[in-house]
């Protein structure tokens, strides 16, 4: 007997994790890049969201079991959103439609960009 081939949704989920998990890590190490550029400590952007869990001690010292639970939760929601947007749009059939839904705020709406000059 030969193995079922996946289904499309199934297909698409899993497509959506990925991507999700991949833009998340790409996330995160921006955010730990422009942590080290402020000058402060590279766990200081996973500690934050570590504090879901461990509340105020995630801010206590260096890098503890608080840093690798905000990177874990960091990637489980990106890889959710990756999912759920994979579920949503991985049926759009011309990939052109899904440009607008790719590109950052401040470059669909130049105009809405705040001043940060006086």
């Amino acid at each position: 007997m030969l193995p079922r081939e996946p289904s499309r949704v199934l297909l698409r989920l899993l497509s959506g994790i990925e991507a999700g998990v991949v833009g998340g890590i790409a996330m995160l190490v921006t955010l730990v890049a422009g942590s080290l550029t402020r000058g402060d400590p590279w766990w200081t952007t996973p500690n934050l969201l570590g504090t879901t869990f461990y509340g105020m001690r995630a801010f206590r010292g260096a890098p503890n079991q608080a840093t690798l639970a905000g990177g874990a939760f960091h990637l489980v929601i990106a890889g959710s959103v990756g999912a759920a947007f994979g579920l949503i749009c991985g049926g759009i059939e011309p990939r052109r439609r899904l440009l607008l839904v790719r590109l950052p705020p401040p470059a669909t709406a130049p105009a809405a960009r705040p001043s940060c000059t006086r």
